[in-house]
């Protein structure tokens, strides 16, 4: 497997792996156990940077590893076993996808597997943004011959905790522009329904009849002008795949590009939320482009968002002795 230095970061030196398997490459980093480049066929299926500046920035988490608890958690708090915990808020009052420094910030430990894998594992230290209990993390990305890019994850902690993982690649599929000539295809007659901030108001809504029914397979840009859409720019909601997580793969998402492109998200967890990039202003620059809005879109794998503060939503709670795993496969074809 190809190493190589990548720069300097507050917690030290980050480096780049890359990963080759048949007709596919992919180049991940240390620094937030990150995706930075997928290829498949000579075809670029992600956005990123060659630049390690561009993720010591503000890059909206960029194909990072996300945690400890991906989505949104309602004023940043939550109670677990009878005791309040007060998380920090760095979405208006609100705790985003781990904090100020989530594990996208943070340096992991790489364990490289001959040329197609490797796991990048992470001690995340009680009291992190406020956290409870001590939790250790990996992350093992593979690569297949079959062109699949496969995600475990694996945690344990010596303490009651909350957890919800994920990955926050922007997925383009070659398109040069934007995402909305793709078809998105999502398997789920429930969506989480959503107030002010994008917090759950903890009901599960039927997708019959609204913008939300994806499961026939829909056109970006025939559905961005709804108004169920404004306040959110676009798709920034949660598909509800199931109660809990299950013991096999199911179809979370497919995405056909209008180049022939196709990505299927496969997972074992009970929900899959849906980004358009609507929040992409064109400020963000890299390998020679601009990514502007719907420039590419994130099918990020988790429990509900907000689990802790809904009776009836996903159990997110770890424990000592419980062994936290879950599997997200990305695969891909060209006609």
């Amino acid at each position: 497997m190809n190493t190589m230095i990548w720069g300097e970061t507050e917690f030290g030196t980050a480096h780049v792996y890359t990963l080759t398997a048949g007709k596919s490459t992919a180049r991940v980093s240390d620094f937030g156990a990150t995706l930075i480049e997928w290829k498949y066929d000579g075809i670029s299926l992600v956005l990123g940077s060659d630049e390690l500046g561009f993720y010591l920035g503000k890059c909206g988490s960029m194909g990072a590893s996300i945690g400890r608890f991906a989505n949104r958690i309602a004023a940043g708090k939550f109670t677990l076993d009878g005791r309040e915990y007060s998380l920090n808020c760095n979405e208006g009052k609100n705790h985003l996808h781990g904090g100020f420094k989530g594990f996208e910030k943070r340096l992991w430990t790489a364990h490289p597997e001959g040329d197609s894998a490797v796991t990048f594992t992470y001690v995340s230290p009680n009291g992190e943004e406020n956290y409870p209990a001590a939790l250790t993390v990996s992350v093992r990305y593979e690569l297949g011959e079959d062109g699949a890019l496969s995600l475990c994850y694996h945690a344990t902690s010596d303490g009651a905790t909350i957890l919800n993982l994920t990955n926050h690649s922007y997925f383009n599929l070659g398109c040069e522009r934007d995402i909305l000539g793709c078809k998105v295809t999502i398997p789920a007659d429930r969506f989480i329904e959503t107030g002010e901030g994008s917090i759950p108001t903890g009901r599960l809504a039927d997708v019959t009849g609204t913008v939300m029914d994806l499961r026939g397979g829909v056109v970006m840009g025939d559905r961005m002008a709804d108004e169920y859409l404004v306040p959110t720019g676009g798709y920034d909601h949660c598909f509800v795949l199931g109660r809990e997580r299950t013991e096999s793969l199911h179809l979370a998402a497919k995405v056909e590009a209008p180049n022939g492109v196709t990505l299927e998200c496969l997972t074992d967890q009970p929900s899959v939320q849906l980004y358009c990039g609507c929040q992409l202003d064109g400020s963000l620059k890299a390998r020679g482009r601009s990514f502007g809005r719907y420039a590419a879109l994130c099918l990020e794998t988790q429990v509900f968002p907000d689990s802790p503060n809904h009776e009836g939503f996903t159990n997110c709670v770890l424990r000592p002795g419980e062994v936290f795993e879950t599997k997200t496969v990305y695969r891909v074809h060209k006609d």
